[in-house]
């Protein structure tokens, strides 16, 4: 998979609105592919339509709810990062910011 890298970051497609997940609501490596994937991204850029958007997946197992409101965010190259979701609200969390708790 190619990955869309500009200015030394890298895009993710990320659905930050309650309803419907965009890359989490599937299994890998289906939902590393939803994030990272170039093709995506350029039609996310380009305003593409959900139906382009399936157009361009041809997969009827993929749930494309999330793409209406999927956004890009930006990740410095080499950065390691997760994609939290709750009820359908995706977020990107960059590791180096998660604290770890000790019991």
């Amino acid at each position: 998979m190619k990955k869309y890298r500009k200015d030394g970051k890298t895009a993710v497609l990320v659905s930050p609105g309650h309803g419907a997940g965009w890359s989490t609501w599937e299994a890998p490596p289906k939902d590393k592919f939803l994030a990272l994937d170039r093709g995506l991204i350029e039609l996310k850029l380009a305003g593409a339509s959900w139906k382009e958007a399936a157009e361009y997946l041809q997969d009827e197992d993929i749930y494309l709810g999330g793409w209406d409101q999927a956004e890009i965010q930006w990740v410095p190259i080499g950065e390691r990062f997760i994609i939290k979701e709750y009820n359908g609200y995706e977020s990107l969390v960059l590791l180096k910011d998660v604290e770890t708790w000790e019991a």
